[in-house]
């Protein structure tokens, strides 16, 4: 309405053939009336900045933007493709394994859901008995992996996995070498250059959603955003088995089979044969 008035005002004002002391007394209330529209809307621009404090500081949700105005950076949506939907779910199943150890981990993740690298993360998978320990591991992309040698002999640990590809160089006896950063997602498999029998994998995950399998086949993963997920089952010696199902408010059920075939011999970090050099 103060809008409208504005209209009204200043086309009188521009089509007044009267005196010219009414001309200025127009203009005039024609300026205070901008400057109330102006202050109207400073006004109305606080008590947004001001809802959006209260709401960022209890439910970590920012309101919509003022109509004719531009969103606020931090109301800004995050991506999502269509058919996603808000809220989370949890995911349940069984995973049956034919042809690994038994003790082997087996783990379950979700695939397309987007975060950040973890941060200040480390972990140690350890060279003692000319064997790494542990052999299987699930980290999240960003994590820090070492390998301290436990042994009395020297070890060099590499992985030519695509773009989780290192090499640590040679390791003496009671060193535990340089940290090595999982940076993308994938299996990275891991050996040494001087024990042929010496392996290790690791399931480098895109987020933190991953839960590994118990004794009896069973996982359950909660706080899995809503939409349809690609969910993910592996362990050491097969590549992940996927599936698209869609998360809701209440459980999902999921099952997964996995068949592991004979682990094969691998090269050594220059793509050759270990030949009479691989010791045991």
């Amino acid at each position: 309405m103060l809008g409208a008035w504005l209209v009204t005002i200043a086309a009188a004002a521009a089509g007044s053939s009267g005196p010219a002391a009414d001309i200025a007394k127009l203009q005039q209330e024609v300026r205070e009336l901008r400057q109330m529209l102006i202050q109207s809307m400073q006004v109305e621009e606080q008590r947004y900045e001001l809802l959006l404090k209260l709401l960022q500081s209890t439910t970590g949700t920012p309101p919509p933007a003022l109509p004719g105005t531009l969103p606020h950076p931090a109301a800004a949506a995050p991506e999502s493709k269509p058919g996603t939907r808000t809220g989370s779910g949890t995911l349940t199943g069984r995973v049956e394994v034919t042809g690994a150890p038994r003790e082997q981990p087996v783990y379950v993740f979700v695939e397309n859901v987007r975060a950040a690298p973890a941060r200040g993360r480390s972990v140690e998978i350890v060279q003692k008995g000319k064997q790494f320990a542990p052999q299987v591991l699930a980290v999240q992309r960003g994590t820090q992996v070492r390998f301290p040698n436990a042994d009395r002999v020297a070890h060099n640990v590499f992985s030519l996995s695509r773009h989780n590809a290192f090499d640590v160089g040679l390791m003496n006896a009671g060193n535990a070498g340089s940290p090595v950063v999982m940076g993308e997602p994938g299996v990275v498999e891991i050996y040494c250059d001087i024990h042929a029998k010496m392996w290790a994998e690791v399931l480098v995950t895109p987020n933190g959603l991953y839960t590994q399998v118990d004794g009896d086949g069973r996982f359950r993963l909660g706080g899995v955003p809503a939409g349809e997920r690609v969910i993910s089952v592996w362990t050491a010696g097969v590549a992940p088995v996927k599936k698209t199902v869609t998360v809701g408010a209440g459980p999902v059920e999921v099952g997964f089979s996995l068949t592991v075939p004979p682990r094969r011999a691998h090269n050594n970090k220059l793509g050759q044969p270990y030949g009479n050099y691989g010791g045991e």
